[in-house]
């Protein structure tokens, strides 16, 4: 049975993984495809891929201190994602959570008819998981160090 605390890596390396397969998904889906028609499933599929990923490294990052060099450094990753996650999909985010606007943009917003989507939510899933991936990042980090100060004592 292993501890919250042991200092095995594992937790750390399926969350780098984990954060990684969340990276990617998140910058492909806003980069590749087409906005044929007012398409939305490259935005739907990245974020139904991405976001539990990114969820489940939050979570093994939040449980566990990082202690080693090697768990310092699987950090990096999520840490690493957070300004190109932020700058793909904040002007996202801000024209169709603030805007009311299509996700394919401005000029796909005759075929929503004034309805309000669902979809418009994802730029905004992907900049809260960054964002919670990173506060685990930080706190592991933050629990690590304590750790490592306190077994220096």
């Amino acid at each position: 049975m292993s501890s919250v605390t042991e200092p095995d890596g594992r937790g750390h390396l399926v969350a780098f993984m984990l954060a990684l397969w969340f990276g990617v998904h998140s910058v492909l889906s806003r980069q590749v495809g087409t906005c044929t028609m007012g398409d939305v499933d490259r935005f739907v599929g990245g974020a139904l891929v991405g976001v539990p990923a990114a969820l489940l490294a939050a979570g093994l990052l939040w449980r566990r201190p990082a202690v080693t060099p090697g768990q310092l450094l699987s950090l990096v990753l999520p840490a690493a994602l957070i300004p190109v996650v932020v700058l793909e999909w904040t002007p996202l985010a801000l024209s169709t959570t603030l805007q009311g606007h299509h996700l394919c943009g401005p000029e796909h917003d005759d075929l929503t008819a004034g309805a309000w989507s669902w979809e418009r939510l994802i730029p905004a899933g992907h900049l809260a998981c960054t964002a919670i991936m990173a506060m685990a990042a930080l706190r592991s980090w933050k629990r690590g160090a304590a750790a490592s100060l306190a077994h220096h004592e």
